[in-house]
């Protein structure tokens, strides 16, 4: 790869890291696509690249947010805003050795899931 496309990626990088660092009490969803657990996703991996932990624990930090979310009562079921989005994630994580399985526990997550998608599907049959 060319130096300078290199260099310019990596400053990229890092003012994206920074102003995601800063933006972690903004987000009020836990999904991947447009909320908490998607920052916790690019903090992990930029941790790596850069070899910085204070990037993973802000990835960290932001996993937990999520998780007080859903302890909170949030329970759309999505997976761009909500619970099915942080558990792919999470999921994500142990898998690319970011997380040890221990760290998190999702035990019931599925069946949960399944029964908030059931009530919406059933809940949408009977206003169409």
């Amino acid at each position: 790869m060319d130096t300078q496309l290199k260099c310019g990626l990596q400053v990229k990088l890092e003012e994206i890291a920074g102003i995601l660092s800063k933006s972690i009490n903004r987000y009020n969803t836990p999904g991947v696509l447009s909320g908490i657990s998607g920052l916790a996703l690019f903090m992990f991996y930029y941790s790596r690249f850069t070899g910085i932990a204070k990037y993973a624990y802000y990835g960290i930090f932001a996993l937990k947010k999520a998780i007080d979310m859903i302890d909170a009562g949030y329970s759309y079921h999505t997976y761009c805003i909500g619970i099915t989005g942080l558990a792919w994630v999470c999921e994500h994580l142990v898998r690319h050795k970011f997380l040890e399985q221990s760290d998190i526990s999702f035990v019931g997550i599925a069946d949960y899931v399944y029964i908030l998608v059931k009530c919406y599907i059933d809940y949408q049959l009977v206003i169409s």
